[in-house]
């Protein structure tokens, strides 16, 4: 049975208030390690449970409920005219896997006891229109899962390579660059992977000008060091004097690649399926 303060209870009967109740939503992105959107229907920041919610035009309209193999399911509008939820919506694939929260709370009383009356959804859909963001929230249906491609393909990641925070990567260190007037410009990173024509983003090199901040293709010299191909030395000045790193700028995104970037440890693929032994009906 849930516990409802008097306090609520006297404010629910009250004809006429000057502290209403407002409406806090917690969008929580699972794929992102504490990442929340908190917006409060208010005109100033609401800090309620140790957290900030921001102050929100939006609107909340429940559509309808339906049933699925017995789960009930809600259809909720949620209007977005100032746009607060729709840079994560789109980067997170429209909220996959996120948890949807409503409390509604007094303002001048935050420190009651609200916790039988707040609600943690799984967002199932999310589609945006216009000003406005649909939801369909509810419990976690087993049936409804979306087909778990990464646990029956062997060489498939759908990770974005350097953007998704699942993903382990990080480039490696310069120890020296070289630029002699009669060739191309040749950086040393200790036992790089590189191989001939792969594409490697340079950084933060310090000592060198112009700027060698970039993309290039490499060509291979030796396990420690590799030249810059469409270079000439000649038109570098100043010594090397510390900093850089070298990576990868793009990833095949399979089994193979993930290895040469010493990344494997979260690969999304499952590395012990043999091809050809699973069948989708």
């Amino acid at each position: 049975m849930k516990q409802i303060p008097d306090l609520i209870l006297r404010r629910l009967k009250e004809l006429e208030t000057t502290e209403p109740f407002v409406a806090l939503l917690d969008v929580a992105i699972n794929d992102i390690a504490d990442t929340h959107i908190r917006l409060a229907r208010n005109t100033r920041t609401i800090t309620f449970g140790g957290v900030d919610y921001v102050p929100a035009a939006f609107d909340m309209q429940v559509l309808g409920v339906t049933k699925r193999e017995g789960i009930p399911q809600f259809d909720l509008a949620i209007s977005d005219v100032e746009e607060r939820l729709r840079p994560s919506l789109y980067a997170t694939n429209y909220f996959r896997g996120a948890t949807l929260t409503i409390a509604i709370v007094m303002p001048d009383a935050l420190a009651v006891y609200y916790q039988d009356l707040i609600t943690e959804y799984s967002i199932l859909k999310a589609r945006p229109q216009a000003e406005w963001v649909y939801l369909t929230i509810g419990g976690p249906d087993l049936l409804r899962k979306r087909f778990p491609c990464g646990r029956f393909f062997a060489d498939l990641c759908e990770y974005r390579f350097g953007t998704d925070p699942r993903c382990p990567y990080v480039p490696m260190a310069v120890d020296a660059v070289g630029h002699a007037a009669a060739g191309r410009v040749t950086v040393t990173a200790a036992g790089h992977a590189f191989e001939t024509d792969d594409q490697v983003t340079l950084a933060g090199i310090v000592g060198i000008t112009p700027s060698l901040t970039g993309n290039y293709v490499v060509e291979k010299h030796d396990a420690n060091s590799f030249h810059l191909d469409s270079t000439d030395g000649a038109n570098y000045a100043g010594a090397y004097t510390g900093g850089g790193t070298a990576g990868f700028t793009i990833c095949e995104r399979n089994l193979d690649a993930c290895r040469k970037r010493a990344a494997t440890l979260h690969f999304w693929g499952c590395v012990g399926l043999r091809n050809r032994v699973a069948r989708l009906a």
